[in-house]
């Protein structure tokens, strides 16, 4: 036993000891490339290297990080690998968000909805973002939403769902309602379902709650009813409720709250937060286009995912 924890002890040691001198040998050569260097002095110190950048001038050294040059190929930077990824990742985000700006006829809503506001997501999570656009009015508590994806070129927006609410056609997810929801993940074919909810007064004395399965697939969104909770009230004392599945079979209370859970066993599930500019919050109408983008680029850092 005693040889088996002093073998463990000493690859545990060695094992560090690789990693310091890997990691204060990777520093020191960096130490040597200064910014004016040229790309051949570079090539001479590390070698040729792993890959060149695609679109701008720079040098890619997987072990090491990036050197970034000026047309004249001089140095003007260096790098570790994540965070020139990080940044580039940052610069593409930035982009979209200004393409989502120069199509704000599209989505914008205006002083006459109730209550309205926009979220940045990236729903199917395939890089391209989305803006959703959601107005709730009147005493029914309608939710009219549009949402946009960015398209492959960075600069035009996609139309995802049906925009004919006269004829039943459209997303009636209560969006706003939810700044945090519960998200399903299928592996197998690749998919995000997202739990949101329809809250609808029917009347007076009567309302409904849906739970609904929102997907994003190919910039298409799909609505889709889990089950239906049906409130009556017949008097200060006395409420009836009702709960069906999504073909209108009775099911209980329990069952209902645990629908999505039931509907999507073996997925992986998550907490997603939403970072909703409302109108109730900010003076949507009074803002400049900088403000604005300002915000939904912090609407977008604020979705996120959480196991």
């Amino acid at each position: 036993m005693k040889k088996i924890l002093i073998g463990v002890f000493i690859l545990a040691v060695c094992g560090g000891l690789i990693w310091y001198f890997t990691a204060n040998k990777e520093e020191d050569i960096l130490s040597k490339i200064e910014v004016g260097m040229t790309q051949d002095k570079v090539h001479e110190i590390l070698g040729e290297p792993d890959e060149e950048l695609s679109e701008m001038y720079g040098d890619i050294y997987e072990a090491i990080g990036v050197i970034l040059y000026d047309y004249n190929y001089v140095v003007t930077n260096v790098v570790s690998l994540e965070e020139f990824e990080n940044n580039e990742q940052k610069k593409e985000i930035d982009n979209q968000v200004k393409a989502i700006m120069s199509n704000m006829d599209l989505w914008t809503k205006d002083s006459s909805s109730d209550t309205y506001g926009y979220v940045i997501t990236d729903l199917d999570q395939n890089g391209r973002i989305e803006i959703i656009s959601s107005s709730l009015q009147g005493t029914g508590l309608y939710t009219y939403s549009k949402i946009y994806e960015v398209d492959e070129t960075q600069e035009k927006l996609n139309l995802c769902n049906e925009n004919d609410y006269e004829n039943g056609k459209g997303i009636f997810s209560d969006f706003m309602m939810n700044e945090e929801t519960v998200v399903f993940y299928d592996r197998e074919h690749n998919e995000y379902h997202y739990i949101f909810y329809d809250y609808t007064r029917i009347s007076a004395t009567e309302s409904q709650e849906a739970v609904l399965d929102v997907c994003l697939k190919d910039g298409v969104i799909s609505e889709k009813v889990l089950a239906i909770k049906t409130s009556v009230y017949e008097n200060e004392n006395n409420e009836s409720i009702a709960y069906k599945d999504a073909d209108g079979k009775d099911i209980s209370e329990s069952e209902y709250s645990k629908i999505a859970d039931t509907t999507f066993a073996g997925y992986t599930k998550m907490d997603a937060r939403l970072g909703w500019v409302l109108s109730t919050k900010a003076d949507l109408e009074n803002i400049t286009n900088s403000e604005l983008e300002t915000l939904l680029r912090e609407s977008y850092d604020e979705f996120i995912f959480e196991e």
